[in-house]
């Protein structure tokens, strides 16, 4: 039986942070015991400690300040998937086992159950408050940056989460290490609109406070971004080129590639139509790749929620589907075919196929000439946000930041408006892919399960899209 500990991503938070989870993760989780059970069973077992701190401070200055502790362990075995909270890590190979036992008795489905020894079912565990005393040095730096600039307001988001997880199945156990933090700083204007965010991933925390040049470096660049944008007009509606910079372009290609090929929403054709390996989805200048080794410091891994080792493979080859997140061969939940695709937000939930990083090859144009060669159209810098409709196949993408393209050249900025059509005619209609790379990270809601998202894109230019004013 082997013990294979996977190297850790970014590490978790110091200062108040790192002592509450210490606190709050206990002992280290019996491998030894978790993986007999697996073996003896024959079956999955995956087993959490997790802390989840979640900080606010509004444009108003209003504060609010979450936690979310969890521990629990959740058994798998053919069709029974039995999640069992516990008070600390010392019970979860106890609590494994009775969950085992209970496999046998189970009609295939989902269950979660409360106290082993009483056999109740109960739902997850919420989020309580923490009080913001505990995390004052913190709390006055942020709020002493937060200004008023002209019309608008800066707020922050800073989160942080320490996870750690044992994962054990008859052919071995394997321990992994979350740590994951961003601190967002955002603009908002006064009518309520955002007009500018800028976000630091990795160790923001440090001797009990936030790093004063993390934060100073991100209330500077929002508020140059926002100052830019409060007084832009609002982008123009129109049909015709789209240039999408790199940022705007990743979180594009996360939607109409990422999620229609998760192999779950395949298999239910939520996008409308099939998208086997061999069907042509784009024109040949697009080739995508899921790589779960990059970004360790915010979406990466070793291995995924189920034990597997994460791999690089291609998605889509020169335009057509070459394969799908979660495999082709395996069951519904498209997690089950040892691609290392398989993730979780924690044990209580079910682990579904789910991207960590995708990666657009760079194309052979040179970004100066996908611009110069266009005597009109539309630049997106930024997309607040992005989701493709279930059943539809359509895409809705909220554009942040724009320009108008005249003559080869970018003139003025806007702000807002909506690109809305089918993600056939954003992936058929790409006749441009720059060679220059630029990273976006984010966060992906699926299933209400929420977790970092990396994506690396080149500029990509799509011909004849339909843009909505928001005016």
């Amino acid at each position: 039986m082997s013990h294979d500990r996977v190297p850790r991503g970014t590490p978790p938070a110091r200062g108040v942070l790192a002592a509450e989870a210490d606190r709050t993760a206990g002992a280290a989780v019996d491998l030894d015991r978790l993986a007999e059970v697996a073996t003896g069973y024959g079956m999955h077992v995956y087993a959490e400690r997790a802390l989840r701190l979640h900080l606010a401070v509004g444009a108003d200055g209003g504060i609010t300040v979450t936690v979310k502790e969890t521990t629990g362990v959740s058994v798998r075995r053919g069709g029974v998937d039995v999640a069992v909270p516990v008070a600390g890590v010392d019970g979860l190979a106890r609590a494994a086992a009775w969950a085992a036992r209970r496999t046998r008795t189970l009609a295939p489905g989902r269950y979660l159950f409360g106290d082993p020894d009483a056999g109740t079912t109960r739902e997850p565990a919420g989020d309580r408050l923490w009080p913001p005393a505990r995390l004052a040095p913190v709390l006055d730096q942020l709020t002493r940056a937060r200004r008023p600039g002209g019309d608008y307001g800066l707020g922050f988001v800073a989160e942080s989460v320490v996870r750690s997880v044992a994962m054990s199945a008859p052919a071995g156990t394997a321990v992994k290490d979350d740590g994951w933090s961003r601190l967002s700083c955002f603009a908002t204007a006064s009518d309520g609109g955002g007009l500018a965010k800028h976000t630091r991933i990795g160790e923001w925390l440090c001797d009990d406070g936030v790093d004063a040049a993390v934060l100073a470096d991100l209330v500077e660049r929002t508020g140059v971004d926002a100052d830019r944008l409060r007084n832009a007009d609002p982008t123009g509606a129109a049909t015709g080129p789209v240039l999408f910079e790199p940022r705007a372009a990743g979180a594009m290609i996360h939607e109409v590639v990422g999620h229609i090929l998760e192999r779950d929403n395949v298999l239910a054709r939520r996008h409308g139509q099939p998208l086997e390996p061999g069907h042509r989805i784009a024109t040949e200048l697009l080739t995508v790749e899921h790589d779960g080794t990059l970004a360790e410091a915010w979406s990466g891994a070793a291995v995924d929620d189920q034990g597997t080792p994460t791999s690089r493979t291609v998605l889509v080859d020169r335009g057509v589907v070459a394969r799908h997140l979660g495999g082709t061969d395996g069951a519904d939940s498209g997690t089950d075919s040892g691609s290392g695709d398989a993730r979780r937000a924690g044990f209580e939930v079910p682990a579904l196929a789910r991207m960590r990083t995708l990666r657009v090859r760079a194309g052979a144009d040179e970004d100066g000439a996908l611009l110069a060669d266009l005597d009109r159209g539309l630049l997106v810098r930024t997309l607040r946000r992005a989701m493709l409709v279930p059943g539809t196949g359509r895409c809705v993408a909220e554009i942040g930041e724009a320009g108008l393209i005249e003559r080869g050249r970018v003139t003025g900025t806007s702000r807002g408006g909506t690109i809305a059509c089918g993600f056939a005619d954003i992936l058929g209609g790409i006749d441009g892919v720059g060679s220059d790379l630029g990273v976006t990270h984010d966060l992906c809601d699926k299933a209400g399960q929420r977790l970092p998202t990396t994506a690396w894109s080149p500029r990509i230019r799509v011909r004849d899209l339909p843009v909505r004013s928001t005016r």
